[in-house]
């Protein structure tokens, strides 16, 4: 009998899980993302705003903006874009952690179209120089 009642509770604990919890969680997450495209966005053209030769891409990621910057491999040029992105972060403009790594080059990859399904562009390995949590 004491059995059954440990079973009958741990099923509505899994019920209530699945019904409140998982979905709740899900929206979140949902919520987190466009935050996160959404500052990355914004980072990015501030740095292309200071200096639009600078090939700079973002990307989301577990509730921080992931910039990726290529082709600069000067530490006096890094120092700057940490310090733009520090000038940027303290004016509130941004409130997410962002994840700045400076790559050696950016390596895209043509895929001809000889294969079926195989064609377009791909990365290939890229050498990290720096990077930097802010």
């Amino acid at each position: 009998m004491l059995l059954n009642k440990w079973f009958i509770g741990a099923v509505a604990v899994t019920v209530t899980a699945i019904l409140f919890y998982f979905p709740i969680r899900l929206l979140c997450s949902v919520a987190c993302k466009e935050e996160d495209i959404r500052q990355g966005k914004i980072i990015v053209g501030d740095i292309k705003e200071h200096d639009k030769t600078i090939n700079a891409g973002w990307r989301d990621g577990g509730c921080s903006a992931n910039i990726r910057v290529y082709a600069v491999t000067d530490p006096t040029q890094q120092n700057a874009i940490i310090s733009w992105i520090k000038q940027f972060k303290s004016r509130g403009e941004v409130n997410r952690r962002v994840k700045l790594t400076f790559y050696e080059r950016e390596n895209m990859i043509y895929m001809p179209g000889n294969k079926p399904g195989f064609w377009g562009w791909r990365r290939g390995p890229e050498k990290i120089i720096r990077s930097v949590t802010l």
